[in-house]
């Protein structure tokens, strides 16, 4: 697989394996921490405390690129990301528009499930939610897409989600 392709193929698994088990933003005061809703015995996991001020901290790193080719590139990957995405997700404001909480915690993390009889590793995607309607919107449709897009790869014609 192309390099280029790696960071929106991941990307798009994980959301088309989103299990939102983070309550939405305006459904209760107290939240646990998403490192909380991770297994003990999960081997790998990468946690996002808070999406928002990652972003920001992104924006202002690439922004030193600004006018270089690296830049450029950064430039045609956000738009790549935001066209498969249905919105740019280096932007707080769009996730809010997908139904994403960004304030909130992110991680992705892999976790063993059983899958006929056998024990495999399955990806958990956890993120917060601001708007349940949006979520469940935009959860379906990039499941969709993914799908439409990974039987396109394999060619085969089969379901690949």
């Amino acid at each position: 697989m192309h390099r280029r392709m790696l960071v929106p193929a991941v990307a798009l698994c994980a959301a088309a394996l989103v299990v939102s088990v983070v309550s939405c933003g305006g459904c209760e005061k107290s939240r646990a921490p998403v490192t909380a809703l991770i297994a003990r015995e999960a081997p790998n996991a990468i946690v996002m405390p808070s999406p928002e001020q990652t972003l920001g901290r992104l924006h202002k790193f690439l922004g030193k690129f600004e006018g270089s080719s690296v830049g450029e590139q950064a430039k045609v990957e956000v738009q790549g990301l935001s066209k498969r995405f249905g919105f740019n997700p280096f932007d707080p404001q769009g996730w809010r528009k997908a139904g994403f909480d960004p304030a909130r915690g992110l991680a992705v993390t892999l976790e063993s499930v059983k899958k006929d009889g056998k024990d495999v590793d399955a990806a958990l995607f956890i993120i917060g939610v601001g708007d349940a309607g949006a979520f469940d919107k935009t959860v379906k449709r990039l499941a969709r897409e993914q799908d439409d897009f990974l039987g396109d790869v394999a060619g085969d014609g089969d379901d690949a989600v």
